[in-house]
């Protein structure tokens, strides 16, 4: 494992330092904040719309499975929210090689408590392609809007990933949030929206189905999930005992290759909680590996593998002797002295918590993974 991952690095360089860091985390990832009302707010909706069409036509809507069994369709898709914008100046479309340019949206149902607004623990994410000139144009007036509503100087190297710093105070009710909508609904829309991707919740809230869809001639198309050898859904199983652990838990559907696979970790760790170091090295670089974007991305990672990735890393750091030598890790583990990393989740350890970004409940829930992506767009934009 250990050559072909090196060999990745060399294919995947780290670009040059910014002589100065004009982008920061937050200005590629935008991650909303939780409304003051649930049925009442500002942040988008489905079918919410711009120059380009509604976001999510609602007939592309009812195409998808169930997101949660205790809602009706059209009543979950009313309860579901903008949570997160992403930016990608590089999906690797059409061909692995490829830079497409990209919006990326991520979706989730909101409901009042009786004390606060909550989620649901679904989410779906939407893809909308951008020609070189719209990305052009979509970071100058997203620089535009930056300059237009700060207050304070932010240092961007040393500003990790969180809610968005304009909208923590006001929440959805900001005046910089109902500009964004604007803004960003001017990019997105029915006309460039390419693809879907679904994480729903099953049985007794412990089973997680993931699968995506192509969008074709305006239809949603089941489309194959990487090194699943054609198979369009796969599955993770987790029983509800213990948030640091493993019950009854496994990858349905796993890659049937070794390389960054945690399916064989995520085995022992329900059966037995003893490890040789071997194994925690081995399952402790995979982890790593999978969360680096300058070794896998969306293209040739699987959904399970990637989402449970931080929970499993935190799970074996654990476990890690602290004479085991770190160089075993650095080819594997992303770094980027450029910005700070640090991740603001509340719940990193939870191993029932697969969020890629949104909310976990009422918790912030970030995977490493996204902030590591961030990470690299940002530096992208500041060199380009």
């Amino acid at each position: 494992m250990k050559l072909l991952i090196l060999s990745l690095v060399f294919v995947f360089p780290f670009l040059a330092q910014a002589t100065e860091l004009s982008w920061g985390l937050n200005d590629v990832t935008y991650i909303m904040p939780l409304p003051m009302n649930a049925s009442e707010n500002n942040l988008l909706k489905l079918q919410s719309a711009g120059d380009k069409g509604a976001l999510v036509p609602e007939a592309m809507v009812m195409q998808l499975p169930f997101m949660d069994m205790q809602h009706e369709k059209n009543e979950i898709n009313a309860m579901t929210r903008l949570m997160a914008v992403r930016i990608d100046n590089c999906f690797p479309l059409p061909t692995p090689m490829a830079c497409q340019k990209q919006v990326r949206m991520v979706w989730q149902p909101v409901k009042a408590t009786s004390t606060d607004v909550t989620t649901i623990d679904a989410a779906f994410h939407s893809f909308y392609v951008l020609t070189d000139e719209e990305f052009k144009n979509l970071t100058t007036e997203l620089m535009a809007w930056k300059k237009k509503f700060q207050t304070v100087e932010i240092d961007n190297a040393k500003t990790a990933l969180d809610i968005h710093p304009f909208w923590k105070k006001d929440r959805d009710q900001s005046p910089s949030l109902k500009e964004f909508n604007t803004l960003i609904t001017k990019y997105a829309g029915e006309k460039n929206l390419s693809r879907v991707t679904v994480m729903v919740l099953r049985r007794m809230n412990d089973v997680w189905g993931f699968l995506g869809a192509e969008v074709v001639d305006g239809k949603l198309v089941a489309g194959p999930i990487p090194r699943l050898e054609g198979l369009t859904s796969q599955m993770f199983f987790n029983q509800l005992k213990d948030s640091k652990g493993y019950t009854g838990a496994g990858i349905a559907q796993p890659p049937k290759t070794q390389e960054a696979n945690l399916a064989s970790f995520v085995e022992r760790a329900t059966t037995t909680a003893s490890f040789t170091e071997a194994e925690v090295v081995s399952s402790l670089q995979s982890a790593f590996a999978i969360e680096n974007p300058h070794l896998f991305n969306p293209e040739s990672m699987d959904c399970v593998n990637c989402h449970i990735a931080q929970a499993a890393r935190e799970y074996l750091t654990e476990k890690l002797s602290a004479s085991v030598d770190q160089n075993l890790f650095s080819a594997f583990k992303y770094a980027n002295s450029n910005y700070n990393l640090e991740n603001k989740s509340a719940q990193v350890f939870n191993t029932h918590q697969l969020r890629g970004v949104g909310y976990f409940g009422v918790d912030l829930a970030i995977s490493q993974r996204v902030i590591n992506e961030s990470a690299v767009v940002a530096e992208w934009l500041s060199v380009n």
